[in-house]
């Protein structure tokens, strides 16, 4: 199973003046920024050659600053979000769902493409999510990298299997 890859491309457009009734000369002060995401399950050729050139942009020998951070805890989702709609066919539990996290995250060198990078792994009980994020320090083609691995079906089951003594 391939791990599921999010490009995520910014292009800054020129900023069109407001139409408003009162001030219609009256520029924004913000430019328009146009967001697209790329999802590596169906890619075409030109989305394929941005996820290479993407990719290729990723220090194989990364130089971080000598500070990180580390943060770890567990999260509790009590009611379902109204944003996530489940399938006819999900089944939604009726206790609350636990989720254990930790995060780290890394600064690279002044000289770096990448300003930083987080990795974060949780464990709900039934699903393991991995994620490695870069930040590019200038966005103007590449805003960051994302690149996601899930894992389902998860046992809780701690114990080490038994061991068997070799005669």
């Amino acid at each position: 199973m391939l791990p599921k890859l999010t490009l995520v491309l910014a292009v800054s457009l020129v900023a069109l003046p407001a139409q408003s009734q009162q001030a219609p000369a009256t520029p924004p002060t913000q430019p328009q920024v146009k967001v697209n995401m790329l999802n590596v399950c169906t890619p075409s050729a030109e989305e394929q050659k941005e996820i290479a050139a993407a990719l290729a942009r990723i220090p194989k020998q990364p130089l971080f600053s000598p500070d990180f951070e580390i943060s770890h805890g567990s999260s509790t989702l009590t009611e379902s979000p109204n944003f996530l709609q489940p399938a006819k066919s999900a089944q939604v539990a009726d206790e609350p769902s636990i989720a254990r996290y930790v995060r780290i995250r890394r600064e690279f060198a002044v000289q770096a493409l990448f300003a930083t990078v987080q990795y974060s792994f949780s464990n709900d009980g039934n699903t393991m999510i991995e994620t490695l994020v870069l930040h590019v320090r200038d966005p103007k083609d590449l805003l960051q990298v994302s690149i996601e691995d899930s894992a389902a079906a998860v046992t809780s089951d701690r114990r080490c299997p038994p061991r068997r003594n070799a005669k």
